[in-house]
């Protein structure tokens, strides 16, 4: 008989090798502004904004989800990120780990959760909609390169700086 998986809520300061398995959900590129976020909410007494999760099988550490409360009686939620990757038991540990992360968060007074997935991030969409999550529309963000001032086109106006009395 296998033992028995246990969901605990952990602390994000202490608990570093949950935190950093939870991590894992976070997009490379944005890893470090993430953590840093994370790491103000610690530092200024919030510890209770964040919310840690670990799934533990006779101690080892199987699993890790992490959100964060923001102000509004909201909550960012990341999926779950699993240590042995890919396995059959994956959804339904991700149901059990995102319904505990939502009574923790409706606890907090937490309302509204949400959750970006990126296009075709198939198993992320997956792990969302065990935790009975839903699409609620499909985000497009503009981005330009950057140039220097010199090499940006001119506009038909000139722009005055906000609260400038004399813009018309």
């Amino acid at each position: 008989m296998r033992p028995k998986m246990e969901i605990v809520r952990c602390n994000p300061g202490r608990d570093r090798d949950v935190f950093d398995l939870a991590v894992q959900a976070w997009p490379a590129a944005e890893r470090d502004g993430y953590e840093q976020a994370i790491r103000r909410e610690l530092a200024s007494g919030h510890a209770e904004l964040v919310v840690l999760l670990g799934a533990r099988r006779s101690d080892a550490l199987v699993a890790a989800q992490l959100a964060q409360v923001l102000p509004g009686r909201v909550a960012v939620v990341w999926r779950p990120w699993f240590a042995s990757g890919d396995s059959p038991e994956n959804d339904a540990l991700a149901k059990s780990l995102m319904a505990r992360l939502l009574s923790e968060l409706a606890a907090a007074g937490v309302q509204l959760c949400q959750g970006l997935v990126a296009r075709g991030d198939a198993e992320s969409a997956r792990l969302f909609a065990c935790g009975e999550f839903m699409c609620a529309a499909e985000l497009l963000y503009l981005a330009a390169p950057p140039e220097d001032a010199a090499g940006r086109p001119s506009l038909p106006f000139d722009l005055a700086p906000l609260g400038d009395s004399d813009a018309a």
